[in-house]
């Protein structure tokens, strides 16, 4: 008798990731608009059906409480965001000091993390009750600058490095540390705002799609669901198993804990994935928003997501301004040129590196 083939071996858990992850890829992307559509409808998604209940429980709870809890909380959160800020700009000279990173590296992750602080001045403290906070921050921020550029003049560099040196190093800090920055003040303003809402009985669900300020939210949220899924997911699965487990052995033996041991050996190892990921993402979102905006919102409210490639569309086959048309396509071509030969040219040198 024939004998009998072996048994399958069982799933993985890799196996199963990789399946879930790589949904985003093969289901096609008007479908997956008109899906989103409907989970953002304001009656009726599942999405807001969902959220009704717990901001109705949390709308109460803000009412039942004083209003200066929340502005007590909002002022700490604020004093937080000033000491983070410190803690970036002296992290940064510390990194300039130490050979890390060149003086026009350091200047650009320093930028990256002034930025927050400078929207402040326009848009932190309003006419709520922290009024006047963002000048706290805006001047706080000149004072913080001024004094690590005058650290960094001062500063003796036992390893000098050049101009251009680590810009990677400084791009991921300054970007990670102005992302955290953006989004305390996010928090701040929230705080502040809480108890006016609660008095008005405002404190619900959003509108998602059909209101300007959570229309660009909710297709950066879309966005990101198919970005860290699909192709990407994929290639960080292959390039973890592809990390040598000596590295792993020889953090273990030196004491490393999980964080060291990722920040350290994993990271690194995973630099040219990354590498090619963020150069492939960026010129995507550049070049991507039609579907979207065309499926879920003809670019509207109020013109709040119409991309680029919406705007050549309607421009050129609605309008028939063709030239005009010619002429953003041609400038879209540069900008991802531009962007593209950047990246290749200091982040590629960050990968060897």
């Amino acid at each position: 008798p024939r004998p009998l083939p072996p048994p399958a071996a069982p799933l993985g858990p890799n196996t199963v990731y990789r399946t879930l992850f790589y949904v985003p890829s093969f289901v096609a992307g008007v479908a997956t608009s008109l899906l989103w559509k409907k989970l953002y409808s304001p009656e009726t998604g599942p999405i807001n059906t969902g959220l009704a209940g717990p901001m109705e429980s949390f709308q109460r709870f803000v009412g039942s409480t004083p209003s200066s809890l929340w502005g007590g909380l909002g002022w700490g959160l604020l004093v937080a965001l000033v000491l983070l800020l410190a803690w970036s700009l002296r992290r940064v000279k510390a990194m300039y000091a130490d050979g890390d990173l060149g003086w026009a590296a350091a200047t650009v992750a320093g930028g990256l993390t002034l930025i927050p602080a400078l929207c402040a001045v326009y848009w932190l403290g309003g006419d709520g009750p922290g009024k006047g906070a963002d000048w706290v921050v805006g001047i706080s921020a000149a004072l913080l600058a001024v004094m690590a550029v005058a650290g960094m003049a001062r500063s003796e560099r036992e390893f000098v490095a050049k101009r251009w040196d680590g810009v990677g190093t400084g791009q991921m800090f300054g970007g990670v540390m102005m992302v955290g920055l953006f989004v305390l003040m996010g928090v701040v303003a929230t705080m502040w705002a809480l108890p006016g809402k609660a008095l008005a009985g405002t404190i619900e669900p959003p509108a998602w799609l059909q209101d300007v300020s959570w229309s660009k939210p909710a297709l950066m949220i879309m966005g990101f669901w198919g970005a860290v899924g699909s192709n990407t997911m994929l290639l960080y699965l292959a390039a973890l198993t592809n990390v040598p487990g000596e590295l792993y052995e020889a953090a273990d033996i030196d004491g490393a804990s999980a964080f060291q041991k990722f920040w350290n050996v994993t990271w690194p190892q995973l630099a040219p994935t990354t590498f090619f990921v963020v150069v492939m993402g960026v010129i995507g979102g550049l070049q991507s928003g039609f579907e979207t905006a065309r499926v879920m919102t003809n670019g509207g409210p109020a013109g709040s997501t119409t991309t680029l490639a919406y705007y050549i569309y309607t421009e050129g086959f609605e309008t028939g301004r063709l030239g005009y048309t010619s002429a953003v396509a041609w400038t879209l071509f540069l900008m991802v040129l531009v962007v593209t030969a950047f990246n290749w040219k200091f982040g590629n040198k960050y990968v060897n590196d």
